[in-house]
């Protein structure tokens, strides 16, 4: 009998181990999937990119975790058993990590932006519980005080706001980062000090009927007059988004919250992906309504200390950031009336309501313009009534629009770095809610993504609410911490005591902040976004741009591509090429993403069909194709296309195939292919251009690469539609690689010019 019972206690022990060990294969497998298979994550075109196989490698991180899980619960156990004089726990451990089985599913499915979320919430709730049942203190004692703290934190703000500069510095150097919007706002305040007010050169009229933002204005303008540099005003960028870390740190001492703890929310507010991907927001850079993020700190801090006076005046300030920041403020006075906060809810709610009517239908109307969001509800109509009304008159846009998976997917990403403290204070949520509801019902699904401004001050009371949820945690907790809990039990009974749950939800939201920043961030250069890879691929152009400075003398008007705009917005009085009134001076990048537009079309036409305006330099460099203009008596042209018979065509090189019937080509290689000649004949006349984009392939096999060049057809300044039949277009293209294997040709047809409109 002695040696049946000794054999049927170490079966019970194995079980455990055994569990454990397959816990372990679970988790390691999604570590191996997230960090090695996944190759980049896209949290603007909602996409993942995955390696093509999974390899041996994966071996050296699941056997470690195997290791590891089987080591944490011998730890767990033995502790348990010190902690409770040799009692044994039992399953605990196993049962904490049950969770795990859910990640099985997605092993076998298709992997999207869903797969990295789902890993991210069950890795933090399997933390949640593990910690929550781990015998005694977990907490190291930090002795800081609030001037260590400080200093900590204000220096990690410090490291943010390096990281946010440069990254804007190789985004501007590379020309990837676009004068919309940056370079619009740091223009708005430079003609106010120049006092043309509130005056716009990109739109050519008063801003402030675009935006609203006087407050912002007024606030920035003399920043700008004292560090006039485009450099200066990328430390605004960060700095914005980041100083309210410190706001956090402090409104969670204020809220009873030990200096430790608050110093560890002020880090992980430090790690959200929003806050990071907001510096360069896509290519748009710096928006003034950044500044509400830390005024709504502010507000709260001001708030909760009895400063009323002081937190009003923040209040009334933030209204004049951005005519959307008062919908945001209507929805917190709700929330005040729901929290019993009767005065202040109703005085938050009339103030804020009454602003935004005023400049949304009095102020905003008056000035000549359209409003610039109007149109991106234009598909429930032309009015506000329309959009109120959309829910019973257009059902199916309005619930097509408002259930669209990206908006689903922003919404979990945006909670899920503080999701275990968010829950037991959600409904300061619902003061975000009427903004979160205009984003979602864009008719675009382009700005719904944790790169772009509109988020701002839903991150804002998001990272508020973690703060109050964990507060409130040594006075009650909330229904969703029994339900991530579901099955477990502390010694001694089924309620968990105040400091397991505080440290359950700190170590979680540590961990899940660590796994957003990892998947989402642009700052975790070795993480997962995509944008940081996409950023550095381009080549630096500071050297170009300087000598194309030299061709435009410095306080002259210049037309330019949005591009590269930005790197005159303070030397010129800079306007977009577009429009009908050309500057003294147009300097068109051809290779500019955001010129294939009927508009621009028509400009370029107008510009080269004139007799205004000559050609002072043109040329390729890095991907980029330059034509700039000058003002002055027009000369001819050189001569770059040459016409061909067709006996004279067919003697030429070799035949490669172009998808447009109006076009034919041909290519010679030359110097071992080292130099490509590459000839494109118009076939008949045409009324639109194209631009030549060249794929040069190396390799073969697994080996193969290619690489992509663009060349605008008559280098920019003769247009398809200018040539005529049989006339011929010669690239030379240098080939500098070891193994030539192949060139493919595409002519990229561009937006058809009107050729009713007069040249300027």
């Amino acid at each position: 009998m002695p040696k049946n019972k000794k054999s049927d206690n170490a079966g019970i022990d194995i079980l455990p181990s055994l569990l454990s060990s397959v816990y372990g294969l679970i988790l390691g497998c999604s570590i191996y999937l997230s960090s090695c298979h996944i190759r980049e994550i896209s949290t603007i075109l909602y996409k993942v990119w995955t390696e093509n196989s999974i390899g041996y490698n994966c071996l050296f991180l699941i056997i470690p975790f195997i290791i590891l899980t089987l080591g944490i619960g011998e730890i767990h156990k033995n502790k348990y058993m010190e902690t409770y004089k040799g009692e044994k726990p039992g399953f605990e451990f196993q049962k904490a990590l049950l969770p795990c089985f859910l990640l099985l599913p997605f092993f076998f499915m298709e992997f999207a932006v869903y797969t990295p979320l789902a890993f991210l919430i069950v890795w933090t709730i399997c933390v949640f519980r593990v910690v929550a049942i781990w015998p005694g203190n977990i907490f190291l004692k930090w002795r800081g005080g609030n001037g260590i703290n400080l200093s900590l934190i204000f220096l990690a703000v410090f490291v943010a706001i390096i990281y946010g500069v440069l990254f804007q510095e190789k985004m501007f150097s590379s020309l990837y980062l676009d004068y919309w919007d940056w370079g619009v706002f740091l223009n708005v305040i430079d003609n106010t000090l120049k006092g043309k007010w509130f005056f716009s050169n990109a739109l050519e009229r008063n801003f402030l009927g675009e935006h609203f933002q006087p407050g912002t204005i007024f606030l920035l303008a003399p920043y700008v007059y004292f560090f006039r540099s485009i450099t200066a005003f990328f430390i605004l960028n960060p700095f914005f988004l980041n100083i309210g870390a410190p706001l956090i740190y402090l409104l969670a001492v204020r809220k009873g919250i030990s200096n430790g703890q608050a110093l560890v929310l002020a880090f992980v507010f430090l790690l959200c992906p929003s806050i990071a991907n907001m510096c360069p927001a896509i290519f748009y850079g710096f928006h003034m309504v950044y500044i509400v993020i830390p005024c709504i700190l502010l507000f709260f801090l001001l708030y909760e200390m009895k400063y009323f006076k002081t937190a009003l005046l923040i209040f009334l300030f933030s209204l004049t950031i951005k005519e959307t920041v008062p919908v945001f403020w209507v929805g917190l006075g709700v929330v005040f009336i729901l929290m019993g906060k009767r005065k202040s809810g109703i005085f938050i709610f009339i103030v804020s309501m009454i602003y935004y009517l005023l400049i949304a239908k009095v102020l905003m109307p008056s000035i000549p313009g359209y409003y610039g969001l109007m149109y991106r509800y234009e598909h429930f109509g032309r009015t506000y009534s329309d959009i109120l009304l959309s829910p019973v008159t257009k059902p199916d846009v309005f619930f097509g629009s408002l259930f669209r998976y990206q908006n689903i997917y922003l919404l979990i990403m945006l909670l899920s770095p503080v999701m275990m403290a968010v829950c037991n204070f959600p409904i300061l949520l619902l003061s975000g809610a009427i903004t979160y509801l205009f984003i979602c019902l864009q008719g675009s699904p382009d700005g719904t993504t944790n790169f772009v401004q509109y988020q701002a001050e839903i991150v804002s009371i998001i990272y508020i609410c973690s703060i109050y949820g964990y507060a409130k945690i040594k006075d009650s907790q909330g229904p969703l911490y029994s339900i991530f809990l579901a099955g477990l039990k502390k010694k001694g009974g089924l309620v968990f005591p105040e400091n397991s749950i505080r440290q359950a939800v700190l170590i979680a939201t540590v961990c899940s902040s660590f796994s957003s920043f990892y998947f989402f961030s642009v700052e975790c250069f070795y993480g997962k976004n995509s944008h940081p890879s996409l950023c550095f691929s381009w080549p630096d152009v500071d050297k170009e741009v300087e000598k194309l400075k030299t061709l435009i003398p410095e306080g002259s008007t210049l037309s330019a591509t949005s591009h590269i705009a930005g790197h005159f917005v303070l030397r010129n009085d800079t306007f977009l090429a577009r429009g009908t009134k050309p500057r003294e001076y147009i300097l068109m990048d051809l290779a500019d993403l955001l010129i294939d537009n009927k508009d621009f079309e028509n400009f370029r036409r107008r510009v080269l069909l004139s007799d205004k305006y000559n050609l002072h330099y043109y040329g390729m460099e890095k991907g980029h194709s330059w034509l700039m203009l000058k003002r002055e008596t027009k000369k001819a042209f050189p001569d770059v296309l040459k016409r061909m018979s067709n006996e004279q065509w067919d003697l030429i090189g070799m035949p490669i195939k172009l998808e447009n019937p109006d076009f034919k080509g041909r290519i010679i290689c030359e110097n071992k292919n080292k130099l490509l000649l590459l000839y494109i004949r118009l076939e008949q006349k045409v009324d639109y251009d194209v631009f030549i984009r060249v794929n040069i392939f190396e390799g073969a096999g697994d080996k193969l690469l290619h690489y992509e060049q663009m060349f605008p057809f008559g280098c920019g300044f003769r247009p398809a539609y200018t040539a005529e039949k049989g006339d011929v277009f010669t690239l030379n293209i240098p080939v500098d690689l070891e193994e030539f294997s192949g060139i493919s040709v595409r002519l990229d047809k561009r937006p058809e010019p009107d050729p009713g409109l007069a040249p300027f």
